[in-house]
């Protein structure tokens, strides 16, 4: 995140977590990041849920999680090695559903990690049920391997705010039976002058309403 695009504060550090609140200076948009790196074994990693978990009950604001969770969610999730296990794939699998959190959008390789014998996607940026209602149009894009044993991540973000919602108005409606009365008895007794305008018109109309 460029310094004149976001101000950063670190809010707690642990072995495995960077937590961040951040400010989007064009919008003025908060929003709270945290970076983790999972631990390679499973009761190692517990120490890292347990802090994610308490600050899913803090945060009522867009929330991200990125990077190496060093977990997998779904059998397809790793080629080469031994295969996974079911119970395996409960560890991820819980800690979205205790934390009400779901996979941001994405786009790129799948296989995120590699060590040119197993490929896994341990990588993700999870999200909690605010992130989009603050940030519509943000994707997360994986590019593949370099020099890392690590896909690079890239979050997009967007720098301008929410387009307004349009309506669509087609001319076909018009030659309903029903048209005339149906948009009276929306009129009255209030007259919206947009509309008002409609049982006259020909050609496809596209109204903002402001």
């Amino acid at each position: 995140m460029a310094p004149q695009m976001y101000d950063s504060q670190v809010l707690r550090k642990t072995v495995q977590l960077i937590h961040y609140l951040v400010v989007q200076m064009s919008t003025h948009k908060r929003f709270y990041i945290t970076f983790i790196y999972g631990m390679k074994h499973e009761h190692q990693r517990q120490p890292m849920w347990e802090d994610l978990l308490v600050l899913s009950q803090q945060i009522n604001e867009a929330w991200c999680i990125i990077r190496d969770y060093n977990a997998v969610l779904y059998k397809e999730d790793r080629i080469g090695g031994n295969e996974i296990q079911g119970t395996k794939l409960k560890e991820l699998t819980n800690f979205m559903e205790q934390g009400d959190l779901q996979e941001m959008r994405w786009s790129g390789t799948y296989y995120t990690w590699t060590d040119k014998i197993i490929w896994s996607r341990i990588d993700r940026a999870l999200i909690n049920i605010y992130w989009y209602d603050a940030f519509d149009f943000t994707q997360n894009h994986f590019l593949a391997n370099g020099l890392s044993n690590h896909s690079l991540m890239m979050l997009y973000l967007p720098l301008i705010a929410k387009p307004r919602s349009r309506f669509q108005f087609c001319e076909m409606w018009t030659k309903h039976r029903d048209f005339n009365r149906v948009v009276d008895s929306v009129l009255s007794p209030v007259s919206i002058e947009p509309l008002n305008q409609l049982k006259n018109h020909s050609g496809t109309l596209k109204i903002s309403f402001k």
